[in-house]
C-alpha cells in the first residue's frame, strides 16, 4: 500500500496562451486562462490525475484561490473560461498563477506547485508623441 504522497520537488507548471510555446507572463485580455505542467513524480504507485486553480500571485504563495481545485484527469493541461473564476475578471497590474497538485492511485495528493505567475494587460498603452523635425 502506497502511504507517500506525489513527490512534487521536480515539477514545473508555467502559464500558456493559444498559438504560442512555453511560459507567457504578459498577454492581452483573455477569454480564458491555460496552464501546462509536468515532472511530478511518483515511485509507489502511479500518477491518475492532477488537480489545478487558478490563484492571485504572491511571494508567499497564499494568494487567493479564484477556481476550486479542477480535476483534469491524467491531462497536462488545464484551461478555464474567464468567467469561471468566481466572477472576477483578470484587472491589469494584477499577476495571476496557476496551481498544480498531482494525485497518485491511492488518493494522496502532492504539495501544490505554483507558475511564476501572468499578468493581463487589459487597457490600452497610454499615447504618446511623435518628434518631427526640430520643433
Amino acid at each position: 500500500v502506497d502511504e507517500t504522497p506525489p513527490d512534487a520537488s521536480q515539477a514545473v507548471v508555467w502559464d500558456t496562451q493559444a498559438g504560442t510555446v512555453g511560459d507567457v507572463d504578459h498577454r492581452g485580455a483573455p477569454s480564458e486562462v491555460s496552464c501546462e505542467w509536468m515532472d511530478f513524480q511518483d515511485a509507489g504507485s502511479p500518477i491518475m490525475a492532477y488537480l489545478w486553480a487558478f490563484a492571485i500571485h504572491t511571494d508567499a504563495g497564499d494568494g487567493s484561490m479564484l477556481t476550486g481545485w479542477i480535476n483534469a484527469g491524467d491531462q497536462t493541461t488545464g484551461a478555464a473560461m474567464v468567467g469561471a473564476l468566481s466572477g472576477a475578471h483578470p484587472a491589469t497590474g494584477v499577476v495571476y498563477e496557476c496551481r498544480v497538485k498531482a494525485v497518485n492511485a491511492a488518493g494522496l495528493e502532492s504539495d501544490p506547485v505554483a507558475s511564476d505567475g501572468v499578468e493581463f494587460e487589459t487597457s490600452p498603452p497610454a499615447g504618446g508623441y511623435v518628434w518631427d523635425g526640430t520643433d
